[in-house]
């Protein structure tokens, strides 16, 4: 989780880099969808633990095939010496020429970005005294220092930014902030309250096909995820956040009157209109938005520090909620 919206992020063309980083967001709802399936006929002493197995084998397939997976160009590019090799992986997944991307990310990486005019300067020359200046720059900072030191936080640390470097940087603080509410909004919007306990909830209410009920939210859960790839680069990343916000927030208003209520027709519903609005937003873009709101040399601290935001947020969540239903049983 921490890695995967990184690469895709940084293999994917820029046109279609939402729709890229929806997709671990897919697979992860497919990943659930097929446990709640298996869970309906084998959640039974001993074969339970097929369960398990069944997740041991795709982990294996998972491995096998990575063996066959390419280094992220991105990656490999803002090291020393690596733009030829940066620029082959990319024709090798594209099939298209694409040193000007190659460029981009160096002359970004090397580069002060506040600096405006310096950016639109390089930007004029030819590729080869543009290639010229940034390996000039990569090689000694004397040329840029004066600039670089006062702009760029990222020049103290070479592209080695730490963890906790990125959390006490006051250049990065914004990207920090950004980060953590949106991890925090995902998560304290208590759609794990609503997957994990889905069948403890609507028991009470479904005695008998609470169970299936579970495999319907997860089933709508990736019909729902799979709109987000095209609607993503077409709606923008806030409007999709503040529809998907709004949108569980009058759901799970009608969920706890259902609830509360016996309503049995509108919890379902509910509980389906909770995790549609989830999927359609708050579910796909806190993962692949922290790449492209944090600077390439600190995007693996903000993904770290994004997902640690995220799982102390869902065991808070998750942790109260049993509480509430052990006082309540």
């Amino acid at each position: 989780m921490v890695l995967v919206p990184i690469y895709l992020n940084e293999i994917a063309p820029k046109s279609l880099r939402g729709a890229f980083g929806v997709t671990c967001q897919v697979f992860v709802v497919i990943g659930i969808a097929i446990a709640q399936f298996l869970g309906l006929f084998l959640s039974t002493i001993p074969y339970w633990r097929l369960i398990l197995l069944f997740g041991g084998f795709i982990g294996a397939v998972h491995f096998l095939l990575l063996l066959f997976a390419c280094e992220s160009p991105k990656w490999v590019a803002l090291q020393h010496g690596g733009q030829a090799r940066g620029s082959a992986i990319l024709r090798r997944i594209r099939g298209e020429d694409s040193d000007h991307e190659v460029r981009d990310w160096r002359r970004r990486s090397l580069l002060p970005t506040e600096n405006d005019g310096l950016l639109h300067y390089v930007q004029s020359l030819t590729p080869d005294a543009e290639e010229a200046l940034l390996v000039s720059t990569s090689a000694s900072d004397s040329i840029l220092s004066p600039i670089s030191s006062a702009t760029s936080p990222a020049k103290e640390t070479h592209n080695k930014l730490t963890l906790w470097q990125f959390i006490r940087s006051t250049g990065y603080r914004p990207m920090l902030r950004a980060v953590m509410l949106v991890m925090l909004a995902q998560q304290l919007s208590g759609i794990n309250a609503v997957i994990f306990y889905s069948t403890s909830i609507l028991s009470a209410i479904l005695p008998s096909s609470s169970a299936l009920l579970s495999l319907i939210i997860s089933l709508v859960n990736l019909a729902t995820t799979l709109p987000s790839t095209s609607l993503i680069e077409r709606s923008g990343r806030k409007p999709l956040l503040l529809w998907s916000i709004s949108s569980m927030g009058i759901a799970s208003l009608f969920l706890a009157l259902g609830i509360v209520f016996q309503w049995r027709l509108i919890s379902v519903i509910a509980s389906l209109a909770f995790v549609a609005g989830f999927s359609i937003g708050l579910g796909p873009i806190p993962f692949l938005i922290i790449s492209e709101l944090v600077d390439a040399e600190a995007v693996s601290a903000g993904q770290s520090f994004g997902l640690v935001t995220n799982w102390i947020a869902t065991f808070c969540v998750v942790r109260l909620l049993l509480l509430v239903l052990l006082l309540t049983l």
